[in-house]
């Protein structure tokens, strides 16, 4: 091990303390249910700033309860605009902070040289670390309060806040915090949009499965030691994860139904964790979302070291635990406590190499179907193949069928959109356009983007305006040498899509025939 070993005794050594020393204590209850869960958690106690150290801490950002949040950042020497790397996003353990990345695993020990992006050429990784607040829990005594995620109150809409039969109910501040960090660094251009991922620890882990599966920039999940963030232990408001909208209060929608999963739990855990995650498998998979489990054994590595490490197992262990919904208490048995406080070392390149495999869908990968028209359409393209300053791009996209504000998804948040070209069924050229601080509200009409470096993709401006039939709009402009270069001349019929990575609407223009299609400039209109 590194020198963060050391760390790592004092850590667990300390959580142990805290977890036994409120063994009296009692969860709390909710005062009533919402259609998203629980009522959204209170702050229960100060809130504290993580040491980020041998990182970058970000913020403080004050989310809409004004409560400053933080994350600790850890970019690879490697990455930068011209390499973009994958981003792993992580969150913490309940009672522990952002830092138990630093101090608890060995994530950060592959940065540099781990291969993540299926390349070779690009070696190395982006972990981002936000932190979560100090509030009450619905977990067994000795985690009923302390820092932790709101994995309670699930109104995770990627849309942010919604209406439910009139009530407005405000986004979760966690949820909301996460969209924040994520698109803070997606806009510095050193991210590949195509790789964000998520992992976490425990509470953390719960609160990765209920965000990513309802995020579609979310490519993978692959969490350790998952309690269900549905229904687990004492939750006096259960419901059940479903992929259409939802028909009672007993039902969440989920958005991310095709993101794949890797659960890594322990045959042996705290508190009948491993049937309770098992419990989450059987919810997830009907709605389409892969779980692949993978569940350790920890008897054959004294505690609390690492090697050799724990092994693959078949099953749960029955003497930790059998109730699906977990066992509400944590003094009968100190094993599972013990492999709960470990990081499986050994299983950190399983995971990365389960994102390696998994990208996000391949955008542009074909025409989408059922996209919404307008009346009237232009496309410019210029490649300039002596000097990329000079290329360009303009689509325009007016008078079009009815768009409705919430169908623009939240770019100022997460919500990314891709251009896509097409030559006949074949995909000529993509441009990705991050969510995030690029993007500002038009009133209540529309979004607006602005880059004059045009960093993504070479895209400088964006605007979406909804509307009635014939009034909504899109534009996309693009400039430079960061725009992918097209091979002109194209063979006609061309197709441009612009699609929603929130909600995958969509917005095409298609060009049976063109004013100019040469080696250097494409032109057309339509009608």
């Amino acid at each position: 091990m590194k020198v963060r070993s050391h760390s790592l005794g004092i850590s667990i050594a300390r959580g142990i303390a805290v977890l036994l020393a409120g063994l009296g204590s009692r969860s709390v209850m909710a005062q009533s249910c919402t259609p998203f869960g629980n009522p959204p958690a209170a702050l229960a106690g100060v809130q504290t700033v993580p040491s980020c150290t041998g990182g970058q801490l970000l913020g403080p950002w004050n989310d809409s309860d004004g409560t400053p949040r933080y994350a600790c950042l850890y970019e690879s020497a490697n990455a930068s605009t011209l390499n973009r790397l994958a981003l792993i996003v992580f969150l913490h353990p309940s009672l522990f902070s952002a830092d138990a990345l630093e101090n608890l695993t060995n994530i950060l020990d592959s940065l540099d040289t781990a291969n993540v992006s299926d390349d070779p050429s690009r070696l190395g990784f982006i972990v981002l670390a936000p932190q979560g607040r100090n509030t009450a829990h619905f977990y067994p005594p000795g985690d009923a309060q302390g820092l932790g995620w709101d994995n309670w109150y699930r109104q995770v809409n990627p849309l942010g806040d919604v209406l439910s039969e009139g009530v407005p109910y405000k986004e979760n501040v966690d949820a909301a915090t996460i969209d924040h960090f994520i698109a803070q660094e997606v806009a510095t251009g050193k991210v590949d949009g195509n790789r964000i991922y998520l992992t976490g620890w425990s509470n953390g882990a719960a609160m990765a499965y209920l965000y990513g599966t309802s995020r579609l920039n979310v490519a993978a999940i692959s969490p350790y030691s998952t309690p269900d963030p549905w229904q687990a232990f004492n939750d006096p408001c259960p419901q059940t994860p479903v992929s259409g909208l939802q028909q009672n209060p007993g039902q969440l929608q989920i958005f991310n139904v095709s993101v794949p999963t890797l659960h890594v739990h322990n045959a042996c855990d705290i508190a009948g964790i491993c049937p309770n995650g098992e419990l989450m498998r059987q919810q997830l998979l009907p709605t389409g979302v892969s779980v692949q489990d993978t569940i350790l054994d920890w008897s054959g590595t004294p505690y609390p070291n690492q090697s050799p490490g724990p092994v693959v197992a078949n099953a749960c262990d029955p003497t930790c635990g059998t109730n699906p919904l977990g066992e509400d208490n944590l003094s009968f048995t100190v094993q599972g406590l013990q492999n709960h406080l470990r990081w499986p070392y050994n299983q950190t390149a399983v995971m990365l190499d389960f994102f390696r495999r998994h990208p996000a869908l391949t955008p542009c990968a074909g025409p989408i179907a059922g996209c919404r028209t307008a009346a009237k359409s232009a496309l410019i393209m210029k490649h300039n193949p002596s000097k990329d300053a000079k290329d360009a791009l303009i689509w325009k996209w007016r008078k079009s069928q009815a768009t409705s504000f919430d169908d623009l998804g939240l770019p100022t948040g997460t919500t990314a959109y891709t251009l896509c070209v097409y030559s006949g069924a074949s995909s000529v050229l993509a441009y990705t356009i991050p969510g995030g601080a690029s993007w500002m509200a038009i009133r209540a009409k529309g979004f607006k983007y602005r880059d004059q470096a045009a960093t993504a993709d070479g895209i400088s401006g964006v605007v979406l305006k909804s509307g009635a039939d014939g009034k909504a709009e899109a534009l996309a402009t693009g400039k430079g040498p960061n725009l992918p270069d097209p091979t002109l001349p194209v063979t006609l019929p061309v197709t441009t899509q612009l699609v929603n990575s929130s909600n995958n609407i969509c917005y095409t223009s298609t060009f049976a025939t063109a004013n100019k299609n040469t080696l250097t400039v494409f032109t057309a209109k339509s009608p």
